[in-house]
């Protein structure tokens, strides 16, 4: 018996053995000692006693406290050896505990697809804006979000943003955020539109959470005001041309520190010019040994991209990323390409 009093029971089993006890008897002798024993989680005791005939057999004692003493003893010709296992139940009860815990954790996570699916529907064009995207996420719920609208004066307002983490926490971020857009004004440009968000996200998320997003508002005349909150710059391809621009502006991720400011920026687009966006899971989709997929990668087709629907080019930029990768994602990932066709 392996514990503080250990140096006492062997001289006593020894004792024992010397004048001959029978198999229960022992086991009784060996109940007595461990009640009064300050036993670890898990002690064993091993002996080999002479002379012992009894057939194999399993043996199981319950102790004070809800434990138990559970063995097995087995016959060596002369020489019997009986086996002591000490099972601590209070740590089968955490393990069970555990075990619905995390069936629990399933059940929620599959109430939080259901519930993103509901949010997340299928888009289709907007007014002036052709829309083709991959939403995929890493897990059963997904991180990332998009929210699309229709303005009462035509103008089509998109968000496209991405939860810190995964999982449920992330889940609920994104939740949060769809509630929070679809109270937002129709009359605020997008630059009051994060501030307002971000106030939101501060006042009712949960600590050390956060969210990138990017908002932007595009007109029947095909002005373009963005806002970006953290998240990755958007990619303007013009038609009829090989070369990107980006649009770098940005401030603080969403959800930090309330009544941060998100300046706008405006951009013109003409007929069959496009805009992509996407989450940072796309350009971070690592390779085993080449390393991530980058952005480098993601320019380059889009260089080619003028003959193909904005639905295919979502489709060969994810197809292209991941046969790159070789491997599953490890994060959500989002491509959203929008062109405008007045």
């Amino acid at each position: 018996l392996w514990n503080s009093r250990v140096g006492e029971l062997f001289p006593q089993i020894h004792q024992l053995l010397s004048v001959g006890i029978t198999f229960e008897a022992l086991l009784e002798k060996a109940k007595d000692f461990v009640q009064t024993a300050p036993l670890s989680k898990e002690a064993w005791i091993e002996m080999r006693m002479r002379d012992f005939k009894k057939s194999s057999s399993e043996f199981e004692l319950q102790l004070p406290g809800d434990r138990w003493l559970r063995g097995v003893h087995r016959r060596i010709p002369n020489v019997g050896t009986i086996s002591l296992t000490f099972d601590n139940t209070e740590r089968k009860r955490v393990e069970l505990q555990i075990n619905r815990m995390n069936e629990q954790m399933v059940e929620d996570l599959s109430l939080a697809a259901t519930m993103q699916r509901h949010l997340f529907t299928p888009l289709k064009d907007q007014g002036p804006v052709k829309i083709g995207y991959v939403f995929q996420p890493a897990s059963e719920v997904s991180g990332d979000l998009y929210y699309l609208t229709t303005l009462p004066d035509g103008t089509v307002r998109f968000f496209l943003g991405d939860a810190t983490g995964h999982g449920m926490a992330a889940a609920f971020m994104t939740v949060l955020a769809y509630g929070s857009l679809t109270d937002l004004s129709p009359h605020a440009d997008t630059s009051e539109c994060l501030h307002w968000l971000n106030n939101q996200l501060v006042r009712h998320s949960l600590e050390g959470r956060f969210i990138t997003g990017l908002l932007m508002a595009i007109h029947p005349d095909g002005r373009v005001e963005m806002a970006n909150a953290g998240h990755p710059p958007p990619l303007l391809v013009r038609a009829g041309s090989t070369a990107l621009e980006s649009v770098t502006i940005g401030s603080l991720a969403l959800g930090w520190f309330s009544d941060t400011n998100y300046p706008s920026e405006t951009v013109s687009l003409a007929p069959g010019d496009r805009l992509v966006l996407y989450t940072d899971g796309l350009v971070e989709w690592e390779h085993h040994s080449k390393g991530v997929f980058g952005t480098d990668r993601l320019t380059q087709l889009l260089a080619t991209s003028h003959d193909e629907s904005v639905q295919l080019l979502a489709d060969r930029l994810f197809t292209s990323a991941a046969d790159f990768a070789n491997s599953p994602p490890d994060d959500d990932i989002s491509i959203f390409c929008l062109e405008y066709t007045p």
